[in-house]
């Protein structure tokens, strides 16, 4: 975090996952952090241009403050109070798998450009589900950065973005309705449910009125 330089995590010459310490040893020579250890590459001289993209503030601080929320095991959510950090990560977790699901993946990538400037480097597949630990470290930055922007200002950024873009709750909810957090699911209920009416003051007094002169 202080240098704000993107690590890679694969070989841009042949591909393989950086992982060092597979090194051999037999000629006695040490571990090298700066070489692939399948194709032994310089692998500080096959940067590609996108990942000298420096990490700007908002990026650092939303890193450290997941960080931290691991540390802890608790954090502060606005209209919700103390939360567990697990329950936390649940809700960021289904957040996500909504964004990159199914035929909603594609406009949702659109819309998250157009709203905030987030280019989603994920190409989708008819019938194929994302699994965010399988992404690549760059995909993996752009849906955290989107996350980050629709968690600023919670929940309002987020039932923006919802209501924008046609997400109701029966697909921001889906298949996992058991394991979700009560802080996600109540911002879903109350705020991004087509099926239910939000009653105002005026017709509460209207009804009050109603009944107080005999339902005449």
């Amino acid at each position: 975090p202080l240098h704000r330089t993107l690590l890679l995590d694969r070989c841009q010459s042949c591909g393989m996952a950086v992982c060092y310490e597979r090194q051999t040893t037999q000629d006695g020579t040490r571990w090298l952090l700066t070489q692939c250890y399948k194709c032994r590459t310089d692998l500080r001289e096959f940067v590609a241009h996108r990942y000298r993209r420096p990490v700007d503030s908002a990026e650092l601080e939303f890193a450290v403050f997941l960080q931290t929320a691991l540390q802890r095991g608790w954090l502060k959510m606005p209209q919700n109070g103390v939360i567990y950090s697990h329950l936390f990560f649940t809700g960021l977790h289904q957040i996500m798998r909504r964004l990159t699901y199914g035929r909603m993946a594609q406009p949702l990538k659109a819309a998250l450009y157009r709203s905030y400037l987030i280019d989603l480097p994920i190409d989708y597949l008819p019938n194929k589900s994302v699994t965010f630990e399988l992404l690549n470290i760059l995909q993996r930055r752009a849906l955290l950065q989107a996350l980050n922007r629709l968690l600023q200002n919670w929940p309002n950024s987020f039932i923006e973005f919802c209501q924008a873009n046609n997400l109701a709750s029966h697909f921001l909810i889906g298949d996992h309705k058991q394991d979700l957090p009560f802080w996600y699911l109540r911002v879903v209920r109350e705020h991004l449910n087509k099926g239910a009416h939000k009653v105002s003051d005026e017709e509460i007094i209207s009804i009050v009125n109603y009944v107080r002169n005999g339902g005449d």
